[in-house]
Order: structure tokens, then sequence, then C-alpha cells
């Protein structure tokens, strides 16, 4: 349990298929009063087309210097459940990683680097890494980010490893509505690659940002959409 913490936001999104809601996610941000760190709770419920509901819980928390060091993911559909952790000592640049199922568990420990960030599955930590890393102002900005095994099985599970490339589009900030809130947002898209010659037929993600933590307004995949449902400053 989280002890001596005061929480500083709460929000909640809709995700949405088209124009079909599938899913939620409710979160909020606190802050460690000893150490001062940082720490995101996120639960996002989705339906999926057995009519099973999936709910997966996430615990990501953020040193003093706003670095993803700690991530907790938990997952459970029906009978099935699955518990990562991911712990990061930013002295000896090495991630320990522990998978949890069906009363098995599997430990690793590998190089990480400070080029390295932690990604979650919850939407509000998606651009957590634009609050410490230095982007190119003429260009793509590679990004490592270190995810968890998308699989139940203990079998072979071990951290996910990629790189994408991100890019502001500009960095004014942007009107922008969603569902009649009227807000103001910086653009973040990340592309697969850095390759030139695919300029105007690459896919892309496209991260609306708040000035709250980086914490997306907006993030549209394809015909994949989630919208901020509110989000919430305690003062």
């Amino acid at each position: 349990m989280i002890t001596s913490s005061e929480l500083i936001i709460e929000g909640s999104y809709n995700y949405l298929q088209g124009n079909k809601l599938y899913s939620i996610e409710n979160f909020k941000l606190s802050r460690r009063l000893e150490s001062h760190f940082f720490f995101f709770e996120a639960e996002i419920l989705s339906r999926i087309e057995t009519g099973e509901f999936l709910k997966v819980k996430v615990f990501y928390e953020l040193n003093q210097g706003m670095t993803p060091v700690t991530m907790r993911v938990e997952k459970s559909l029906g009978e099935k459940y699955s518990l990562e952790m991911f712990e990061v000592n930013p002295v000896a640049h090495e991630l320990t990683y522990k998978f949890t199922s069906e009363g098995k568990t599997k430990s690793l420990t590998k190089n990480h680097s400070v080029k390295h960030y932690l990604s979650s599955p919850a939407v509000c930590t998606s651009a957590a890494f634009s609050l410490t890393k230095k982007f190119d102002s003429t260009g793509k900005t590679p990004v490592i980010l270190v995810a968890g095994h998308p699989s139940w099985q203990i079998d072979n599970a071990h951290p996910v490893e990629s790189t994408i490339f991100a890019e502001y589009n500009n960095r004014e900030t942007i009107d922008l509505n969603i569902a009649g809130q009227e807000l103001e947002a910086q653009s973040l898209s990340l592309y697969e690659n850095d390759s030139l010659s695919l300029v105007g037929q690459e896919s892309k993600v496209e991260l609306m940002l708040s000035k709250h933590y980086s914490i997306p307004y907006q993030l549209i995949d394809k015909n994949l959409r989630v919208d901020i449902k509110f989000l919430k400053r305690i003062d």
C-alpha cells in the first residue's frame, strides 16, 4: 500500500473503435511526500469478443528527475492471470524483470541504459518519456521503449524492446475540442521508423498532450481513438 503521498491529478479515458466505446481507463497521479517520486495508478477495463472483461492494473513510478524506475502490470481475464514487475537500477544500469503466471515465476536481469524508457499499457503514461527526452529540433527523435510480455504463458517471458521515432509537430499550443471540452494541447507524432522516403505515407500515432506532466488528452492510431473524459488537478 502506498502511504505518505499526495494526490495531484485524477482522470479518465474513453477508448473508441470507430465511434464504439469498448474500453475505459481510470487513473491517478500522486507524489510521495518523503522522496518526491511520482507514481501513476491506472485501471483499464475492456470487453473482448467473447464477452469477458479484461482488467489491467498499472503502477508506474518516476523518480525526482521524472525518469521511470518501477512498473507493475497486472492482467486478469476469467481464470487467466499474470503479473509483471520491472525495477530499474540507475546506478548499475540494470533492469530486473519478473513474470508470474499460473503459480510460476520467471526472473531475469538485463542492461538498461538512460536511453531506455519503461512503457506501460496505460494511455496516461504513454508520453512520460517526453518529460526528459531531448528532442531533435530538425527531425524525428529515436526513443527506446521497454514493454511487457504479450502473452499469458511464462515460456519465453521477457521484456519487449522496440524503437519508435517521435516528433513534435510544433511547439505551439493547438486548440482541441473533445466532447464539447475546449482544450489546449501540443501535438506529438510517433512513427515506426525515421525514413525520409516514407514521408506522407507512413502510418503514425498522434498524441495530443496536456501541460499536466504530458498526460495525453487524446491518442489516435488509425481507427482507434482514446479521448479524455475528464482530467482534474487536485489543488
